[in-house]
Parts: structure tokens; sequence; C-alpha cells
């Protein structure tokens, strides 16, 4: 479900799988928390969407779960993403994680 609002828009997704318990809906944001470890489960999923709309999109997410009655998200996400950077500055350059560096980059 999708809702727009003043500045932003406000999405909701709900499922009805096995849900949450209370403890491992409390962790499910941490990073490499896996309930799957040995099961192709590497914990970095909902970490990842956590940063990506706390810290990137500058929004908030919540969850909602009971074991045996599913999940539901909560985001909020503003219209315009905040700048990242200091004082005005222009918006950082995209991580380059991952990426290879040539041997050029290190003089």
């Amino acid at each position: 479900q999708v809702q727009a609002e003043a500045g932003a828009v406000r999405l909701q997704y709900r499922d009805d799988g096995v849900g949450m318990s209370d403890e491992v809906a409390a962790r499910a944001f941490e990073p490499f928390f896996t309930t799957r470890r040995g099961s192709g489960g590497s914990g970095l999923g909902l970490h990842l969407v956590y940063n990506l709309t706390t810290q990137v999109l500058g929004g908030q997410i919540t969850l909602h779960s009971k074991a045996g009655e599913g999940c539901e998200f909560r985001l909020r996400i503003p219209l315009h993403a905040p700048l990242q950077g200091t004082q005005g500055e222009a918006a950082a350059a995209p991580p380059t994680a991952g990426m290879r560096r040539r041997r050029s980059d290190y003089h």
C-alpha cells in the first residue's frame, strides 16, 4: 500500500507468513542477525533496508510482527533525500566499496 502525504510517501508492506517472535523482531535490523544460519541467510537483508531507508533516504522504517501472524513493515520516505555531506556541500559521490582500483588510483 502506498500513500502520498505532504513532502513524503508512506509505504506499507504486509505478508501472511510465519511472523517473528518479539525477540527476533527486536533484532531484525541488526547486521548479521539471522534465524537461518547455515541455510543461506546472511543476516544483512533487513539491515541494508534499514540503512538505505534511514541514512541514505532520510526516512523511517518500523516492523510490526507476531509469531504466526506475519509481518508488517511501514516506511516513510521524504520526497527529497537529504544531501550527504556537511555545510551545504553537494551530495557525496556514490560509494565505491567492492570496486577494483587501478594502479593509477594510488598515486
